[in-house]
Formats: structure tokens, sequence, C-alpha cells
């Protein structure tokens, strides 16, 4: 997935497209995809995911 627009609908499986790819010939395109969509995930979803998986999320300082 290279297409930021496409990594903004569906951000997680940008991210486990990176992480699967990024070591591949298209890796640095579809890592370049990821932080637009993560920069841009409206904060209720983050806190759903960040919940899911255990993490705590810091505000910006």
């Amino acid at each position: 997935m290279t297409d930021t627009d496409a990594a903004a609908r569906r951000t997680e499986f940008a991210v486990l497209s990176a992480l699967a790819h990024g070591a591949g010939e298209q890796g640095a395109a579809i890592a370049a995809a990821v932080p637009p969509a993560l920069r841009d995930l409206d904060e209720e979803r983050g806190q759903q995911g960040a919940q899911t998986h255990g993490i705590t999320r810091r505000s910006p300082s």
C-alpha cells in the first residue's frame, strides 16, 4: 500500500503492510504512506486501538 489516501482509510492495514513488506522493493514507498495516515488518525479511533493493544498514549507536548 503506497497510496497515502488508501493508507488513511485503512490505517491498520497500512501499518501491517509496512511491517510485512518494508524490506522489499517497495518498502520505502510503503513506509512513506504510513506517517501521514497516523498523523490524521482521529483521537477516538486512536484511543480505541491503544486500549485494545494495552498502549498508553501521551498527549503531544
